[in-house]
Order: C-alpha cells, then structure tokens, then sequence
C-alpha cells in the first residue's frame, strides 16, 4: 500500500450486498480514492460467501470483518470468523484486516498483505496496541489502531509522538469528537493509510471525511491551512461543505473539518494547540462564543458589539483575532427584508439569550430597530436586555412589532422545549426568522404555519455567515454565483 508522498486514501464502503458494493467501489474510483474496504461484517452469509464476485474490481480492495468485540457487526470468535478469513485471503485482496486480539498470521505465502488492526476503548491504549502490532507484522503489513478520544485528548496524542510523526507503516486514528483531526493530519504525521467516506454518502465512521476532499488537500501544499468547526453535535453540519465547493471553485488550499468539543473541553486549552498542528481558523458554535472572545488577543467591532465571537483567525506565531460573522450575516438579512417590505425596520422580539440571540440585538441595534428579548431564564434575560438596551417581555411574550428572530436552539435533536408559550409569542408577527436550519423537530415551522405567520429557517443566515467566515479565514470573497449556489443547496 503506497502513494506518492501521502498516505493510501481508502474508502470506507457502507454497502449491505455485493451489487450496492460494486457500485460504491466505482464511486470512490471517480473520487479519487487509492482503495476501498469492503466491510463483510455489515454482510449476510450468503453475500459473504460469493465474495469473488468483486473481481475484477476498478481500485484495490481490502477485506474488513469487523468483529462485535471491536465496534463491527461480525462474530469474535469460532471456526466461522478463521474460515472467512481464510476464504477471503484466497481471493486477490490489496489485504486482509485481521484483529491483533482474535486472528492469527496466515499461513504459508499469503496473497495479500495483512493489516493488523485493534480498536481500543480508550486512546490511551494506542501506544500499547501499536507495540503488539509491531511485534507481530510481517514484511508487507500494516498496524492500523483506532480508539475514541476528544479533541484535547487527541492533541495530547499527537504531542507526544516522536518529531510529530506516527511510526513507520502505521495508521492511527481516532473516533468521536476528534475523529476528522488525525484523518486531515494524516499527511503531517507521515500515516500509512487514511480511512473516509463516500463523498455524499452517510460514513460508517460518523467523523469520517469525504475521500474528495482529502485527496484534494493532501494533492496541495504541504503546509496547506486547515480549518475546523468547534462545537457540539457539529458532525451534521453543512459548513464542512459549503467550504469545500468554495474551495474547489476558488482553487484556495484547504480543509475544513468538524470537530466535537465536549462540555469539559476549554477552547483555551485546544485552540492554540491546533494552530501548532497548522489550523489557521476555527468557527465556534455555542455554547463557547463568549469564551472564544475572552481567548482572542485582538477582537473585530462585530465580535465587541455582540460579546462574542462565532470566527478565530489564528497566526502561525499565536496571535488569534476574533470575529462574529453572525453579526453580518443577521445585518444582511434584515436589509434584504426591510427592502422587500417583509419588515418594517422599527421593532423586533428576539427569542434566545446565548451566541446566537447576541449578534440579532447588535445587528438590530446599529439598524436603529426598538428590540424586545424573551428567553427561558428570567435572570439570563433581564442582564442580556440591560446589555443591549432590549425590553424584558418574558411576562408579555407576544410579539410588539412584525419580526421574530428565533436565536435558541429549539427544533435541534435534545434541545427540548422552548420553556415559553410559543404560538402566543407568534402570533402577531407577520415574520419569523430562524436561525436553526434542517430541524429535527420542526415545532417552529409548525406553530408559524398554524398562526399564518411566514416561516423563513436558518439555512440563509449560515450561507451568510459563512460568506463572511470564508473572506476573515481565508482573505477571498465569496462570488455572487458561488453564494447562489451554496443558497440553492440545501444539502
């Protein structure tokens, strides 16, 4: 397993049969993948055992039959699991996953290459597991170890491995809020192999990144910048690809990547050790956009008027400057519907007290618009309306003017109700705009649609926001045709 100056780029293959297989191994031919894994273990028996029917295949193939033990959905243990393997080792395979804790060497003069994998329920048991598989590859194979671990646990990782770099003819990665870090480091940490998706595909591995975009970012510099979305629940999100068509079209070097930061994470403790790792920006995602202002050495007008920041630019030396390109996007919006008589432009009601809701009041603010605040915690509301110079109306929900600016995070998987009456608080305004976009639960819509009140979601206001995010990261503006692209796609 070998390319060029960087590591094999394998697809991951989701298919349940062989026919679905077939067709995704020319899907990853097309996107630039160096081989696949077929994983049998996601197989009936009966598909497993026409295995040879992938032959002649269009790019390498590696057989995985991941046991229940390790994550997979195939058998630990028995006859069954060694015979498999021996079947498969038969057929021209690139090479055979085989699992340092259950499998054993092939034998005589196998056909295809062995890489010996482990999946460790902690990242702490990396190094260990790379030592074993040292201690039994032969000439040819592979160690490959996976385990979950945070961001910070992940950076701890890689900072203490020798100059950076991961030992000779290994994989590592990881999984769960880090999962895409050690993927688009790949190249940097010398790794043999890097695993992703289909590009358009649900990843088996949900922090998996799309094989397109790795093997565009590791064709380019060596040094190219990275970016990454800091937050919860953001492996779902649509800025990784909205940023990646913006890259492609402009031909700017670069990956953007999610990355899951848990409650016990400060970005104080990760931010500036991504930017060693050669991160030049992150976007930040509540709850943690106040906290990223307080870690910014210098802040934009937008970032100080809001309390927060949603942007870090950081410097190759350190300094990280902080923006809130929510403030703009919320800006643009409101002109575009002040212009189209959708808004009268003298008074709004703001749902919400957090990130989002701080950048609708400074944008309503410098727009000269009466604002009013409602939330679910009196004191949360009181000190955020006090700040913005907004009406309390947590007793008086109903909206005073014709907008509503829904800034929580109602409508999102596990966010919960909105703890206020919700359709008394709609039903005088002639216009909501949302800022979630793509809802679980579409209780916001619903309720609009129910009073006869316009429902406009969140997907505008990202599009936006990621027009602004783009030119501060990257010094590029976005062109009209691209942002009209990027609106036209909701997906």
């Amino acid at each position: 397993m070998t390319a060029s100056g960087r590591p094999v780029l394998v697809a991951t293959l989701p298919g349940r049969t062989l026919a679905a297989t077939r067709r995704e191994v020319s899907e990853a031919a097309r996107a630039g993948a160096d081989a696949a894994e077929v994983r049998f273990d996601r197989m009936p028996t009966r598909e497993r055992a026409r295995a040879h029917r992938l032959f002649p295949s269009p790019l390498p193939l590696i057989a995985t039959y991941r046991s229940d033990a390790e994550g997979g959905l195939g058998s630990s243990v028995g006859r069954a699991r060694s015979a498999l393997l021996a079947r498969l080792g038969d057929l021209p395979f690139l090479a055979i996953d085989r699992e340092l804790a259950r499998d054993r060497p092939p034998t005589g003069a196998p056909a295809a290459d062995t890489i010996w994998s482990a999946h460790r329920p902690r990242a702490t048991g990396i190094r260990s597991a790379l030592a074993e598989g040292e201690a039994r590859r032969g000439p040819g194979d592979l160690v490959k170890v996976v385990a979950p671990a945070d961001v910070r646990t992940a950076i701890d990782l890689l900072e203490t491995m020798p100059g950076g770099r991961l030992p000779s003819r290994s994989i590592v990665m990881t999984t769960g809020g880090s999962g895409a870090l050690l993927r688009a480091l790949g190249r940097r940490l010398g790794a043999s192999a890097v695993y992703g998706s289909l590009p358009g595909r649900s990843a088996v591995e949900s922090s998996q990144v799309p094989v397109d975009r790795l093997k565009r970012f590791f064709s380019g510099p060596t040094d190219g910048p990275l970016y990454a979305l800091l937050g919860r629940s953001v492996l779902e999100s649509r800025s990784p690809s909205i940023f990646e068509e913006w890259f492609r079209a402009l031909r700017v070097p670069g990956l953007y990547v999610p990355l899951n930061v848990g409650p016990d994470e400060r970005l104080s403790h990760v931010v500036p050790r991504l930017a060693r790792w050669g991160f030049r920006g992150v976007n930040v995602t509540q709850p943690a956009k106040v906290e990223a202002l307080s870690i910014a050495g210098s802040r934009s007008r937008d970032a100080v008027a809001s309390g927060c920041a949603n942007t870090l630019r950081l410097g190759p030396r350190g300094g990280i400057r902080a923006e809130n390109t929510d403030v703009a996007a919320v800006r643009r919006r409101l002109a575009e519907l002040r212009d189209r008589h959708r808004w009268d432009g003298r008074e709004a009601l703001v749902i919400g007290t957090g990130g989002a809701a701080r950048a609708a009041l400074a944008a309503l603010v410098e727009l000269g618009a009466s604002t009013s605040l409602i939330g679910r915690t009196s004191s949360s509301v009181r000190a955020l309306a006090r700040e913005f110079g907004a009406r309390d109306r947590r007793d008086r929900p109903t909206a005073p003017g014709s907008l509503v600016i829904q800034a929580t995070s109602v409508g999102r998987r596990g966010s919960g109700g909105p703890g206020f009456p919700l359709r008394r608080t709609l039903a005088r305004a002639s216009y909501v705009l949302d800022f979630v976009y793509a809802p679980s639960n579409a209780i916001v819509a619903r309720t609009a649609k129910n009073v006869g009140v316009a429902h406009e979601d969140g997907h505008r206001l990202l599009v936006y926001q990621a027009v602004e995010s783009f030119r501060f990261l990257t010094g590029r503006a976005v062109p009209a045709p691209l942002v009209a692209s990027a609106l036209a796609r909701r997906t």
